[in-house]
């Protein structure tokens, strides 16, 4: 038996997908060839600090939950915390809560 997502949902993916693609191309049009020479690994900082910023929010701060939904350990989730220096933002936040 195969599962299909629901439409909307498909459509949904779809449309976020897009929208990142287009934004990326964006970034990449804005850039002068002088700017960066490590393109990759810029953009992959830039999404990845996205991507932790809006799980966090999603899991009100709980870094445990952010990192099951990531798919990745907490011991990593916490390091990248520290790399993209987004854990003050969100203990404050969990603090206030």
């Amino acid at each position: 038996m195969t599962f299909r997502k629901a439409p909307a949902e498909r459509q949904g993916g779809l449309r976020a997908s897009k929208e990142l693609e287009h934004r990326l191309c964006e970034w990449v049009h804005g850039i002068t060839s002088s700017a960066r020479t490590n393109l990759y690994n810029a953009a992959i900082r830039c999404v990845e600090r996205v991507l932790i910023e809006a799980v966090l929010r999603k899991t009100g701060g709980n870094q445990s939950k952010a990192a099951r939904l990531l798919g990745i350990n907490r011991n990593t989730l916490h390091k990248q915390l520290t790399e993209h220096t987004i854990e003050d933002q969100f203990s404050a936040r969990s603090a206030r809560s």
